[in-house]
Parts: structure tokens; sequence; C-alpha cells
């Protein structure tokens, strides 16, 4: 027989508190921090805390492992086994990708690179090691304060009270997450967390009176944001909340609820489609647009199936591969450098190894939360339903929306604790013997010096590198600054030691040291800026800002055989941009071959006969 006063034995001796609480201080500053002085204000710096933080819990983890071995044909030898194989698919595309620096540090404004998502695996299996129910009360504090932080800044946005003055295209609230999508899925996380809380016994009572507070304001700023995705992920935690609930209490009514559930749900799903009476609530045309980057994700996949395009490289490959519908429907400018689905990120990205890995690892969790559940006792389950309930919503966000550092990190971080409550409640129904060896055990005062030497020699070179993508960002804010001011003589010289700067950094990403060599154009130096793009271009020949840059410079320069050599290339990669093809046969005409600006022509009219560019092309290339 497991008493309550064993099992809180277990919870105080059997892991290292503050270590835990330590993930969940830099989990939570590395979602509140943003830095304006940055050109990317959110993602890069939320990047660097959660690499200087799982660097330092990695040396926890790894002295767990050589403390408490893994037991073979167990759950946990299967998780992390699971694990072995996304981190070997991670790599293998890392290594095959033709631009490793984005596929390190990942496309701007996403950072979704190899050394994020290492640092996403440490976090979940430190959580899986040391993770219990005592902790999990921690995560369920840290996240109703989050909400409650994040509720307040948003609403304070939405009515004009911001203290920083965003240049947003978006709507005002974006929290402290950079988009009022991202914004309104997390706030909708934590309006599941702070509701499920109410129920969970042993919460203390601030907390309680903090979700009931802030629930009518979060769901307010949710509504604000106009962004359905918020809805849709307060919708789904509430359904698996009540219908988990009333199947593990056995209630009469379950099957009505869950018939319940299944309608509304269905229904929704209609009107997300626009369809059905829920269209003109749940519809926007960014769902409907989201159909055009799953394909594009699946024809990279379907290309290059066992290492994908390259991690974070969906971006660099859409163009070749969208549908033709896409830029005549939208504009022949825009593009995606994510999928807007997960899953199909994974696959298209990291191709089989990965994409099946981190969807076996995801069915892996939701049996173990089942079986959690059937475990538990009543008391317990309020807690597990909360985490599995939020961790659903979580997931069913991350089928149209992107991997977020900002939310991921609690995605990943509640998949943790789901297979380490159950690993811990197998533990401790199992061996009941070992509360009292670890009874005995803590009275003994140790040095374990083994955990600090590994997490410094790790988080060293993790903060010095880190200085390098923080100077990368600082650097590309002065260069935006300079631009949009006076161009004297004396910021012409800051301008071109910033651009430097920048050029010169080995972890500065690509598209940085593009806008660094472009700035060097208003310094005065077009010789030297083109020198830096050939440079970029010989490093990414697929880039169409780069190849777009050469095309102009050929132009302006006259130089119209190489102008027209670089617009044939970028119609391999962008083949259907009706603009490049008018460029292409304006170019044809300027030395006089007609044949080829005709053919120019008859291109564009073939898929592009509506459009402003077929009208200026039937006026100049005739």
């Amino acid at each position: 027989m497991i008493t309550r006063k064993m099992k809180t034995s277990i919870d105080k001796s059997s892991l290292d508190t503050n270590a835990f609480s330590l993930c969940l201080v830099g989990l939570f500053f590395a979602t509140i921090y943003f830095n304006v002085e940055h050109l990317d204000p959110f993602n890069t710096s939320k990047s660097v805390i959660v690499f200087v933080t799982s660097g330092w819990l990695f040396g926890y983890l790894v002295d767990s492992y050589r403390k408490e071995k893994i037991l073979l044909k167990s759950y946990e030898s299967i998780v992390v086994l699971i694990v072995v194989f996304l981190i070997f698919g991670l790599t293998i595309s890392f290594v095959y990708s033709d631009v490793r620096i984005v596929s390190l540090i990942g496309e701007t404004q996403r950072r979704n690179g190899l050394l994020s998502y290492l640092a996403l695996v440490i976090i979940f299996l430190f959580t899986t090691r040391y993770i219990n129910y005592l902790q999990a009360h921690k995560i369920l504090k840290c996240l109703i304060t989050l909400g409650a932080l994040l509720t307040i800044y948003g609403v304070a946005q939405i009515n004009g009270r911001d203290f920083v003055s965003w240049n947003n295209p978006y709507n005002s609230m974006i929290a402290t997450l950079g988009n009022p999508n991202f914004a309104s899925s997390f706030l909708a996380l934590t309006f599941l967390v702070s509701t499920f809380s109410l129920f969970v016994k042993g919460l203390p009572k601030i907390f309680k009176v903090c979700s009931a507070a802030s629930l009518p304001f979060a769901l307010y700023a949710i509504i604000q944001s106009q962004s359905r995705q918020g809805l849709v992920v307060i919708g789904v935690g509430l359904l698996i909340y009540l219908n988990t609930l009333a199947l593990s209490l056995k209630s009469r009514y379950r099957l009505y609820l869950l018939f319940v559930s299944l309608t509304v749900f269905g229904i929704s799903l209609l009107g997300m489609l626009q369809k059905g009476p829920l269209s003109p609530i749940l519809y926007k045309d960014s769902v409907s647009v989201r159909g055009f980057y799953w394909r594009a994700g699946i024809n990279m996949f379907q290309e290059f199936p066992l290492t994908g395009v390259g991690l974070d490289r969906y971006g660099s490959y859409f163009k070749q591969v969208r549908d033709v519908e896409y830029p005549l429907r939208y504009g022949f400018d825009l593009t995606s450098s994510n999928a807007h689905n997960t899953f199909i990120q994974h696959f298209a990205t990291g191709g089989m190894f990965v994409g099946l890995s981190y969807l076996t690892l995801i069915i892996m969790v939701l049996v173990l939360g089942i079986k959690l559940i059937r475990l538990s006792s009543k008391d317990e389950n309020r807690v597990n339903l909360a985490l599995i309930s939020t961790w659903v919503a979580f997931q069913a966000q991350s089928l149209i929306s992107i991997d977020n550092i900002g939310i991921a990190i609690w995605g990943w971080l509640l998949s943790g604790s789901i297979v380490g409550l159950y690993l811990y409640k197998i533990k401790i129904t199992a061996i009941p013997v070992q509360a009292n060896l670890l009874r005995k055990s803590s009275q003994k005062v140790t040095i374990n010096l083994f955990q600090p030497a590994l997490s410094i020699i790790l988080t060293i070179p993790i903060i010095i590198n880190s200085l390098s993508l923080i100077r990368m960002e600082s650097a590309g804010f002065q260069v935006r600054q300079i631009l949009n001011s006076e161009l004297t003589e004396g910021n012409k010289q800051i301008l071109t030691e910033t651009a430097n700067a920048i050029l010169s950094n080995p972890l500065a990403d690509p598209f940085y040291k593009y806008e660094a060599a472009t700035a060097l154009v208003n310094a005065g130096q077009l010789g030297r800026a083109f020198e830096e793009i050939e440079k970029l271009h010989k490093a990414d020949p697929s880039n169409l800002w780069f190849l777009d840059w050469l095309a102009k410079y050929y132009f302006e320069t006259k130089q119209y055989q190489q102008a027209i050599n670089i617009r044939s290339q970028i119609g391999l990669y962008d083949p259907w941009n009706a603009k490049n093809y008018l460029q292409l046969g304006i170019l044809y005409k300027q030395i006089g071959n007609d044949t080829d600006s005709k053919n120019m022509l008859n291109k564009i009219l073939s898929f592009a006969p509506n459009t402003n560019e077929a009208k200026q092309a039937l006026l100049e290339l005739i």
C-alpha cells in the first residue's frame, strides 16, 4: 500500500527540485522576453535563452542517466530510442542541407534549425526524468502566471497602450510572440490551463483566483486578435477534457457527450473550410491558403523522401513546387518559409526519419497519456487531464501553425511531463520499497560535481556562439536604423563598419548578410555590394533574393546577356512568376532577340492571361 506520505517522500527526494525550477524559469523568460533593438525582436532572443537553458539542463539529464540506468524493454527505453532516431534524422538532414548555416540556426524570423530542435529534445528528456506531481503543480503555476501577464499585455496592445511602437502589419495583439496567431494560440493554451487548474486540489488559492480573474480578459484578447487559432485551441482542449473526464468517471452521459462533441467538431471543421452554419465565424482566407502550403510541403517530401529539403529550408523550395494557382491568387511576390503544419514541415524539411520519428513520438505520448489516466487516482487525474488536454490542444494548433519557439517549448515540456508522470507512476507502483530507500538516502549530504562540470562545459560554448547571434541581430537593427535616417558621411562610415560586422560573422543569417551587402550600396560601395552578393549566390544558388538583385544589377549596368542568364535561373526556381518572364522578355527584346521575347509573351499568356503582367507583356513584347 503506497500512502500519500510515501508518495510525497518520493516527490521530495527522487530529484533535484531546483533543477526543474531552473527549467521553468528559463522557459518563462524565453516566452516573455523580446529585444526591440534586434532586427528580429522575438525569435533569436528567445532561441538564445532556450539554448542556454537546455545546455545547462543537459548536465542534469546525463547525470540522471548515470545514476539511474534506462531499463531495457521499458516504455522509457522505447521513448529514448524514438528520440535517438529523431536526432539521427535531424543530423542527416542537416548534413545533406544545401545551406548548412540556415539548417543550423534556422530561417529568418523562424529559427527552427538543428540547434532549436536539439534544445527542445533536451527539455523533453529532462522533463521525463525530473517530473512528478509537485513539479506538475509548478508547471500549472508557471503557465497561469504567464497567461495573466500576457493577457494584461495583450489587452493593453488592443487598447493602444503598448509601451513599444511596433512596425506591425498584423493585428495589434501580438503579446510577446510577434504575431496575433501565435499570441492567440498561446493565450488559449494558458486559458485552458487556468480553467482546468480551478479543479486541481492542492493548488494555492492565489493561483486559482488569478486564473478565474484572467479568464474573461484572456478570451477578450483572443477574440480581439481576430485569429481563429485561439478559439480552435480552446474548443479542442475543452472537448478533450470533458470527454476524457466523463470516460474516466464512467458517467452515464459519456456517450451523449462524445456524440455532441464529435458533432460540434465536425461542424466547426466544415466552418473552417467555408461550409456549414459556422463558416461566417470560423472561416478565414488564411485557412484556405494553408492548403497551398501543405501541398507544397508534401511535394518537397516526395522529391526528397530521405533527407527532406534541409532543416528550415522550406522557403527556398516553396516557389519551385507551389501550385500555379497560388501566385495567380495571392501575387507573384508572396511566398512562405513554412508549411504551417508541424508534421508536414518535419517530413518536408527533415525527410522520412525526422517525420516518422516525430509522428511516432507524438503517438507514444498519447498512448502513455491514456495509460496514465487509467493508472492514476481521481485527484491526480485532475492534474493529468489539465496537462494532457492542453497538450492535445497544442497538437491541434500545430496542424495549422508554425513551430514558433515561444510556444513549442511548452508543447515539448508538456510531452515530457505526460511521459514522465507515467514513468513516475509505474516506478512508485512497482517498487514501493524504493520510498524507504529514498527517504534514507535523502538524509545523506553528498556533493555532486559531475552535473555542474558537464553543464558548464556545454554552456560556455553555447553562450559564446549565442553572442554571435545577438551581435548579428543588433548590427542588423542598426543597419536598418541608419538606412531609415539621413545618410551623412559619418553615418555612411558607421553603416560600412556595421555591415562589415555582419558580413564577417560566421554565424550570421544569409539574409542578414544580404541586407548588409545591399546597405553598402547606400554607402557608395556598389562594387563591394556586388562582390558580397555574388559570394552569397555561390553559397545558395537557388536563393531568389540574391538572383533578383543580381538580375537588376546586370540590367542597370547594361550587361544584358548576364541579366538574361540570371533571370533564366530564376525561371527554374520560380517557374510560375509572370513578372520574371516579363522582365526576361524585355531583356530579349533589348538585344534584338524577338523570337525568345515572343516566347516569353506566350509563356505568360499560357498560365497568367488575366494578370497585369500579361497586359503589359502584350504592349511591350509584340
